[in-house]
């Protein structure tokens, strides 16, 4: 939990209490990686207090652990595909580091049957801010 404390208050002004502007400005769309591994832990936790919990997971590659964030843990629930440790996903998203350990901000995850669940534009703007939802659900 100590460890989960100090990824969100690394990252505090990511979550949903910095809204989708905070969210886009530190989303550095040249920073953009992909990596593959296996889900390793689903954590939910806030970065202050009124700050919905956002939702992360750990993911082990072949040669690292590496925090992702995805986004609100509600706006996951509702729009994600469902995902859950043991599970192989590809993650996309600017690369950042959070306590000196490489961390993701997703913009898209691929699981479970290939579903992808888009959560942020390549500028990093949040999909909870767009009231049209095209991209939530995609299957290629």
């Amino acid at each position: 939990m100590r460890r989960l404390s100090m990824i969100l208050i690394a990252l505090g002004a990511l979550g949903d209490g910095g809204g989708a502007r905070a969210q886009a400005a530190y989303y550095d769309p040249d920073a953009v990686v992909t990596v593959q591994g296996r889900v390793i832990a689903v954590q939910s936790g806030s970065a202050g207090p009124g700050a919905e919990p956002d939702l992360y997971l750990q993911v082990q590659t072949d040669r690292f652990v590496i925090d992702v964030l995805l986004g609100p843990a509600m706006w996951v629930a509702r729009h994600g595909h469902g995902f859950g440790v043991g599970d192989r996903v590809t993650v996309t998203g600017a690369q950042t580091s959070v306590a000196g350990r490489p961390g993701i901000i997703a913009a898209e995850l691929r699981g479970r049957g290939g579903r992808r669940t888009t959560f942020r534009d390549r500028r990093g703007a949040p999909r909870w801010g767009d009231e049209h939802g095209r991209h939530e659900h995609e299957r290629q």
